[in-house]
């Protein structure tokens, strides 16, 4: 055993850039099935733990008024339910010199066993004008400990004194309205005692909303039943594991498990590939000292463990070194993609062991496949025959030769690149595998870039036309100011939050209602088109329309969180694909019609070319009217999904170069090997006087062949590939274009040529380093 392993070193040492370029690839899937397992496993594990920790409900439902008899009633009445604790929730605003942020404030007892508060600082017990903030709220607006604060409710402002700092598990995503990404600086979360809430809502003891905890699955039997009981009372209710909250980070962590089982796998078959190649030169190299062995009588499995060894050496260093990098690239990334949305208090992520063990053993499993497949035919020979010089093949003509009319044309370099392709064919068709792989990776990485950008540049230029929204309940006076201005486009909306469906078949959304025909935030078909006339129904987005299993001219119910608006039943008029913010649209005078009570409380604004009216004026000029107003500009939408973008930019670079490893890797390892097999005929063709650089296009044409071929191959399959790829990234509630233009196929093709190119430049020293009395030497 001894004398094989110094015999593998020496191998190693003699073909040690086959060996380097496997460890490579071998590495960086293994950096990718470690890294992305590990995010996934950490984040996991930790809000298993945080939502047991601090008890999050099941459901939260929202009712016009609930006295503590009347929880205690569906508490008893119920037997599903474990918990059921009341709570008074207001909406609050806080407005500053050039902006004005949203709250959503809870009242809370010490006694609360549902939903409690991670506190980062100050004390949990409160006084009755105290308050508990989150801490991305206190950190953009720079508050302290015991500042003193202003928040307007129900129209009067109330002084609160800062007690604590928070965090909640109900909350582990702060975003407001349509927003995709948390903006602290304009909405924040906050907590004030039972008893203010009372004096505030002047209804002592009456709640709005009741916290569920609920036994098993039962959660959507349990809101059905309710709204069905309290149909007078009952307003919505939204199950936790179905709030864009839970399904988000869900999705994270879905995302990242997906990725972790597949991509990785392409990394550890490439690896394969290549080993076998590898492999299978070598055992033709050392056939004579195979037969020896044999003759010797060393047993088969013997003789195989030297090749053994060979696999599992490249299997733990590269899953050493990729589990290295994996500890210092995705700690920090993981951590900066999840702390960007996220509020997890001592989040981290974990690199550990049993993470490593089941990709080493992916990884060796391919070795083990690769090594078995590539020496099973020779160890079945007989030593007298392993020993004897191995004959030449028996060349066949290839089909092209039987057509006269083009062979006959082609010329002597191009008939000798052809006839090497056809020599061995599985090697050449391993070859179209390798690249072929490496090629839709980078496919995937260039289309997954698209989409996110496709994502940002359709809600920024196409959803989101105007350039100011107001929020007013004076937005009509607001108008009669600006309106002065002849290059100022105006539309007036209605906002509704409301509920979608009813019970165990519900969403909780937000409904847009507008009488103009012209629109500035605009919705669309499938196939691009606007969906401008929606008189006889609403439009709901394609995602909510699966998830409610609706189709166009369906009945669905609304069920407004206006307590003074009675649910109703309205049409499906239209299906629109929306990519990042989800809404219902619908006309104002439909929903009139149906004995909806609208009152206009949003100002869309859109400037003209010819405005030269700066959007600080315009705001400033609003807040004449309501100084209490809140607004949002198009730089807000902008740097809201250019935030989105920087979250997915850093992991899509690294899959791009991780791509990009791989493909380098896999062409000069094939290029290498070919060059290898082929120096006699390399050394016939120096002797015969050919010049350097013609014998250099004979090799490195066929490398060209085969990525032109591999890729051939690969673009029917590439579109398909992205969208199963799209399909493991996108949840129920959360959709991504899966369309992949032209120019993602062109940059890949780009990138593999270049890399061919790069690799056959790289390979020159070693056709330049064959000797021509060396390479000619053979026993025939």
């Amino acid at each position: 055993m001894k004398i094989l392993l110094k015999k593998l070193f020496r191998d190693i040492r003699t073909n040690i850039a086959q060996f380097i370029t496997i460890i490579l690839i071998v590495s960086i899937g293994s950096f990718l099935f470690v890294g992305l397992s590990s995010v996934a496993s950490s984040l996991r594990d930790y809000t298993k733990n945080y939502y047991h920790d601090y008890h999050l409900s099941d459901a939260t439902v929202n009712f016009i008024s609930l006295t503590s008899k009347k929880i205690d009633a569906i508490k008893d009445k119920y037997t599903n339910i474990q918990e059921a604790e009341g709570r008074v929730n207001f909406e609050g605003k806080q407005t500053f010199k050039n902006y004005s942020s949203a709250l959503t404030i809870s009242s809370f007892s010490p006694t609360s066993k549902l939903n409690r508060s991670y506190i980062v600082q100050g004390r949990k017990k409160l006084n009755n004008n105290e308050i508990l903030l989150d801490s991305d709220y206190i950190k953009a607006h720079h508050y302290k400990m015991n500042d003193s604060i202003q928040i307007q409710i129900n129209s009067k402002k109330f002084t609160f004194k800062i007690a604590g700092i928070i965090e909640n598990p109900e909350f582990v995503m702060k975003v407001s309205g349509n927003n995709l990404t948390p903006e602290p600086q304009k909405f924040g979360i906050g907590y004030i005692t039972e008893q203010k809430a009372f004096d505030i809502s002047k209804k002592n003891h009456s709640y709005n909303q009741l916290l569920l905890k609920i036994k098993g699955n039962n959660s959507k039997k349990v809101l059905q039943k309710l709204s069905e009981d309290y149909d007078t009372t009952y307003i919505s209710g939204l199950v936790t594991t179905e709030s864009s909250n839970y399904t988000n980070l869900k999705s994270l962590i879905t995302t990242d498990e997906s990725l972790s089982r597949v991509i990785p796998i392409l990394f550890f078959i490439v690896a394969a590939v290549i080993t076998f190649i590898s492999m299978t030169r070598l055992i033709q190299q050392n056939r004579v000292q195979t037969g020896i062995m044999r003759s010797l009588g060393k047993r088969i499995r013997y003789i195989r463990s030297y090749y053994l060894f060979y696999t599992l050496l490249t299997s733990s260093i590269g899953t050493f070194i990729g589990s290295v990098l994996a500890y210092f690239a995705f700690t920090d990334i993981g951590e900066a993609q999840v702390s960007s949305l996220y509020a997890l208090p001592n989040y981290h992520v974990k690199i550990e062991l049993q993470s490593l063990i089941p990709s080493f053993c992916l990884v060796l499993l391919f070795g083990l496949l690769a090594i078995y497949f590539s020496t099973r035919k020779v160890l079945k020979e007989r030593p007298a025959n392993l020993i004897r010089q191995e004959p030449p093949k028996n060349i066949k003509g290839i089909l092209l030769e039987r057509i006269p009319f083009l062979w006959r044309y082609l010329s002597y370099g191009s008939k000798y690149v052809i006839r090497n392709i056809f020599l061995n064919k599985i090697r050449f068709c391993l070859n179209l595998l390798g690249v072929a792989l490496s090629f839709l990776m980078i496919i995937l990485a260039f289309g997954y870039y698209n989409a996110m950008t496709t994502v940002v540049n359709t809600e920024i230029n196409d959803v989101n036309t105007y350039n100011i929204s107001i929020i007013s309940p004076k937005i009509n006076s607001i108008q009669d100011k600006l309106s002065n201005n002849p290059h100022l486009k105006f539309e007036k909306l209605d906002i509704q939050k409301l509920e979608l469906g009813q019970g165990n078949n519900s969403i909780a959304t937000t409904l847009y209602a507008s009488s103009q025909k012209e629109h500035f935030m605009k919705v669309y078909k499938k196939n691009g088109q606007e969906l401008s006339h929606y008189s006889n129904g609403i439009v709901i987005p394609k995602v909510y329309a699966n998830k409610l299993h609706l189709k166009i001219g369906d009945k669905v119910r609304l069920a407004f969180s206006n307590t003074q608006q009675s649910p109703i039943k309205v049409r499906v008029t239209a299906i629109s694909t929306q990519y990042s913010s989800k809404f219902i649209v619908a006309d104002a005078d439909y929903l009139k019609e149906q004995g909806v009570t609208l009152h206009p409380s949003m100002l869309l604004i859109q400037k003209g070319k010819n405005s030269n009216e700066k959007t600080s004026q315009l705001i400033q000029s609003a807040k004449v009217i309501d100084k209490d107003l809140t607004y949002t500009t198009k730089k807000d939408v902008r740097s809201n999904m250019n935030a989105i973008l920087s979250t997915t930019f850093p992991m899509v670079v690294l899959f791009l170069i991780c791509a990009m490893s791989l493909t380098v890797a896999t062409i000069y390892n094939i290029s290498s090997i070919n060059i290898f097999d082929r120096t006699r005929d390399i050394a016939t063709l120096k002797v015969l006087g050919y010049s350097k650089n013609k014998v250099n296009n004979l090799i490195f044409k066929e490398n060209i062949i085969i990525s032109c071929v591999a890729m051939g191959f690969a673009l029917p399959v590439g579109h398909s590939l992205f969208i199963l790829f799209i399909n493991a990234m996108t949840t129920e509630l959360q959709a991504m274009p899966n369309e992949l233009p032209y120019w993602c196929f062109a940059l890949a093709i780009v990138c593999v040529l270049g890399i061919t190119i790069l690799s056959n430049l790289l390979l020159h020293r070693k056709v330049k380093a064959i000797d021509m009395i060396e390479g000619l030497k053979s026993i025939e």
